[in-house]
């Protein structure tokens, strides 16, 4: 049929276009003739290559979905920018682009966010997204869930900044550490074996560290990093626990390492520093821990052989900040009838009293071990005071010009002491003690504790002090006694015994 007017016309509720006097079916799109499309004064339509109407509504030409506007003739709906493409059909929302077609098959930003088109170009919306081996959620209203958590049928999800969530391992999320299962759950009141270590997260999912955790009866403890300690010893507070190659902590059984034994408590930490009853017998464990044949006692005790090889006359304080000056260290004095010098006299008896005093569980120091030294008497009590001494016991022998004087005492310093009167009560104590006791195991006159504060060796000290006079070198019997190797066996433990008394 042939038409003499150019233009829509309208026949039986559909809509042609009469170009050069016939319906035009094909359109005019020069590129492709055949496709259906007109373009009128810049605006496009969609025919219907079988008989020419005008389309509307959504309509798929080729590969691609448009929207033709009813509301504007039919005319083809395409975006100016990122924000007028959206259109909303049927509750399903639509992006088209500035050419017209709909977006589809994939991830497409417009504007700050990131949004999922199906092959059928709807925009997902709510709903989880599998891409690229990785996880999505897309919002209700159809944007990429990023830098959030996400609870779901109780279980939580984590999504990256980019988008997908969180899978396959740790992840830091603010101060706390998380583990996600190859499925992106995140994991949560379990345990977590990773790397050869194993680790456990609470309820909430965050790693438990630097914690005991109890499971049916079953301690563990977590490193600062997470990782269940394991394969040996750890200290956790004040105490010592051996944790085995499975992390489970070690309870109420003994543990040998090496030649050595330990034995742990029920709680855990292992015995030490004392007398313990284990299965009804009685054990000793020193301050590591190991089982120990004899006794160890918390008391350092250090020992001051007096004088050395050479004196030493020049000066030094008598105490601190005192104008009074002494010899730093004097050559000591001889034995009438043993010829022994009294620094080597003192030495032979402190080496046979640290082996007792050791034997007696207590920690030795020596100010001395040879005589090929200088060391003035304030520098043998800074030297207790650095090793964390409890007490000060310093080794002498007398002497006299009068070779019938004989016997034994101790050395203390004054309650008026300018210097030390804090430590002169325990000192005199301790003083008291030993004299008492080296007498009665020597049966050498007991001449008691002398009190004196000339001492520069007692007023330098900083815990309790006192100076042992074995026995007059000037005194024949003395010399002779103290000199036998037998009777140097019942000086020390003279003084042993006093020192055990002193601390009881």
């Amino acid at each position: 049929k042939m038409y003499t007017q150019e233009g829509w016309i309208t026949v039986q509720d559909k809509t042609y276009y009469i170009m050069n006097g016939a319906v035009c079916k094909n359109g005019n799109y020069a590129t492709d003739p055949t496709s259906g499309w007109l373009i009128l004064d810049g605006e496009w339509y969609l025919l219907d290559t079988a008989d020419g109407h005008r389309l509307s509504g959504l309509q798929k030409n080729g590969n691609d979905l448009y929207y033709l506007d009813p509301e504007q003739n039919d005319k083809m709906f395409k975006s100016t920018n990122q924000e007028d493409g959206w259109k909303q059909l049927n509750g399903t929302w639509y992006f088209f682009r500035g050419w017209g077609g709909a977006l589809n098959n994939g991830w497409n930003k417009l504007e700050n966010d990131w949004y999922w088109f199906h092959e059928d170009c709807s925009m997902a919306s709510a709903e989880w997204i599998r891409e690229g081996g990785n996880l999505y959620y897309v919002r209700d209203w159809g944007g990429m869930l990023h830098d959030q958590w996400r609870k779901e049928n109780g279980i939580w999800y984590y999504f990256r900044g980019w988008g997908a969530a969180l899978n396959n391992g740790w992840s830091k999320i603010g101060n706390d550490w998380y583990w996600f299962n190859s499925d992106c759950t995140m994991a949560s009141a379990q345990w977590i074996e990773e790397g050869g270590n194993l680790y456990y997260v609470r309820d909430w999912g965050g790693m438990l560290h630097d914690q005991w955790r109890q499971e049916n009866g079953v301690w563990y403890y977590f490193r600062g990093w997470g990782a269940a300690l394991n394969n040996g010893w750890s200290k956790i507070g004040n105490d010592w626990y051996w944790f085995n190659s499975d992390c489970k902590m070690a309870s109420s059984q003994w543990l040998q390492q090496g030649e050595n034994w330990y034995y742990l408590r029920d709680w855990g930490g292992r015995l030490h520093s004392g007398e313990f009853v284990v299965d009804g017998e009685t054990y000793y464990f020193n301050a590591d821990g190991v089982l120990t044949d004899k006794k160890e006692l918390s008391q350092v005790i250090v020992i001051d052989p007096g004088h050395q090889g050479q004196g030493d006359s020049r000066k030094e304080p008598v105490g601190p900040g005192s104008s009074v000056m002494k010899a730093r260290v004097t050559s000591g004095t001889t034995g009438c009838v043993s010829g022994l010098d009294e620094y080597e006299l003192n030495l032979q008896v402190s080496l046979l009293l640290r082996t007792e005093l050791e034997s007696r569980g207590y920690t030795v120091y020596m100010t001395r071990e040879t005589h090929d030294v200088n060391i003035s008497n304030k520098e043998r009590a800074e030297y207790a005071s650095s090793v964390g001494g409890d007490i000060l016991v310093r080794i002498h022998a007398n002497g006299d010009d009068n070779s019938s004087v004989n016997g034994a005492l101790c050395m203390a310093p004054s309650d008026s002491n300018a210097f030390v009167s804090a430590l002169a009560p325990e000192s005199q104590r301790l003083s008291q003690c030993i004299i008492d006791s080296y007498c009665q195991a020597t049966g050498l006159r007991n001449r008691g504790v002398m009190i004196t504060d000339d001492m520069s060796g007692i007023n330098w000290s900083t815990m309790p002090v006192t100076i042992v006079e074995m026995g007059f070198m000037s005194n024949a019997g003395d010399d002779s006694k103290m000199a036998d190797s037998d009777f140097q066996k019942k000086m020390v433990d003279g003084i042993a015994d006093g020192i055990d008394q002193y601390f009881q």
